[in-house]
């Protein structure tokens, strides 16, 4: 067995060291071998010399063999506002350059903005307004609005040409005896049709003419009930008419007459069809200039013959009378004195001094009793709104006369 010979600490530390430098004693470490002398060749001579250093900066500002002092701060590199903003200004300081420059500058926003618009254009989803159109033979001026949203969607206005044919368009809107329609439609740039719609316009069944041969029914055509069973039947075939149209919307002025109408809707035209759209126009079952100032003569008579014939006009009239003799109007009376100085007994006319005029019956008993008097006879008068005078005297006593002035 092995015989350990367990030793202190301080005995462990001391013989550690003892070997250590013992040790070192046999090992030699040798001399490091001093750099050989470089060679000096003239040409290393030339580039390290400051002389010729001061040359190649002279030559080589910014070459690879300039030498640069390390522990000296580089010169600050110019902005680009300092470097050319002067040869900016020196170039639009000749004429020429500078309306060139104009021109080309002009010419890329004129580019621009054309590029813009022909993008909004050609885009499908946004607005456009197709312009005015307007018809002389009917008097009517329309506007077309169109945009797409999934679909094709317009909105539509017409209105009278000129503001003088506001009366005959109104009549015909309101009052035209037969239904009314415009239709519009949209054009590619050769002029091909793209899609229609047909819009209707609002018609009151009452107005229309009467039929052939309605006239010749005399007072059955008249009588209420059949007026009522007809204008029935006419609004029911004008609900069917107008079942999945599309109607206009009248618009009223301030004068009550109607002053345009509108209306909104889809169009049965495509994405492609929208994109190739460059006009539009609009075909109208509307009555012309002309008709329509023949409707307002018509409309006129026919306003001044009800009002004087008809039923509600002559019942008017008699309820008017019933409250004047149930409710007649209060008299009032003038009354004065005065003289007769004169009496006619052929015509029964009294004169007076005031320069009022009297008749009376000259056949009577009141004449009689003037007969004979001497004159002037002074009396008392009085009279009511309507003429109807007495006349008291002392002498004569009562008469009863009409006053003519």
């Amino acid at each position: 067995m092995w015989d350990w010979e367990i030793k202190e600490p301080a005995e462990e530390e001391e013989w550690h060291s003892k070997i250590s430098h013992e040790d070192q004693r046999d090992f030699h470490f040798p001399e490091p071998e001093p750099d050989p002398k470089p060679e000096t060749r003239p040409e290393a001579d030339a580039r390290t010399s400051p002389a010729s250093a001061a040359d190649r900066n002279a030559h080589y500002p910014f070459g690879a063999d300039r030498e640069v002092d390390r522990h000296s701060p580089l010169p600050p590199m110019p902005t680009f506002a300092e470097e050319w903003m002067p040869r900016i200004r020196q170039f639009l300081s000749v004429p020429a350059n500078f309306y060139a420059t104009v021109g080309v500058g002009l010419g890329i926003l004129c580019g621009i903005i054309v590029a813009a618009v022909s993008w909004h254009v050609s885009n499908p989803t946004g607005l456009y307004d197709l312009g005015s159109v307007t018809s002389t033979a009917v008097g009517l001026k329309g506007h077309l609005f169109i945009k797409w949203e999934r679909r094709l969607q317009y909105r539509l206005t017409f209105e009278p040409g000129i503001p003088e044919q506001i009366s005959g368009f109104s009549a015909a809107v309101e009052s035209s005896p037969r239904p009314l329609s415009i239709g519009i439609q949209l054009t590619d740039a050769q002029g091909f049709v793209l899609c229609s719609r047909n819009i209707l316009v609002k018609y009151d069944s009452r107005n229309a003419e009467p039929a052939e041969g309605q006239a010749e029914l005399g007072p059955v055509a008249s009588d209420p009930q059949v007026r009522n069973s007809e204008a029935e039947l006419s609004a029911a075939q004008e609900g069917v008419r107008e079942q999945g149209k599309d109607v206009f919307t009248n618009q009223f002025g301030s004068d009550g007459q109607v002053a345009s109408i509108s209306a909104q809707g889809d169009l049965p035209c495509s994405a492609s069809a929208y994109e190739s759209t460059v006009a539009w126009s609009f075909y109208p079952e509307f009555p012309s200039v002309s008709e329509q100032d023949a409707l307002l003569r018509h409309l006129d008579e026919k306003a001044t013959n009800t009002t004087v014939n008809s039923p509600d006009a002559i019942a008017a009239r008699r309820r008017a009378k019933a409250r004047a003799a149930a409710n007649p109007p209060p008299k009032f009376y003038i009354e004065g004195e005065d003289a007769i100085v004169d009496y006619d007994a052929a015509g029964g006319v009294i004169a007076t001094r005031g320069g009022k005029t009297f008749t009376i019956d000259g056949t009577g008993v009141e004449a009689a009793s003037l007969k004979g008097r001497d004159f002037p006879l002074p009396v008392h008068y009085r009279c009511d709104q309507f003429g109807n005078c007495t006349l008291y005297s002392a002498g004569a006593g009562t008469q009863h006369t009409r006053l003519r002035k």
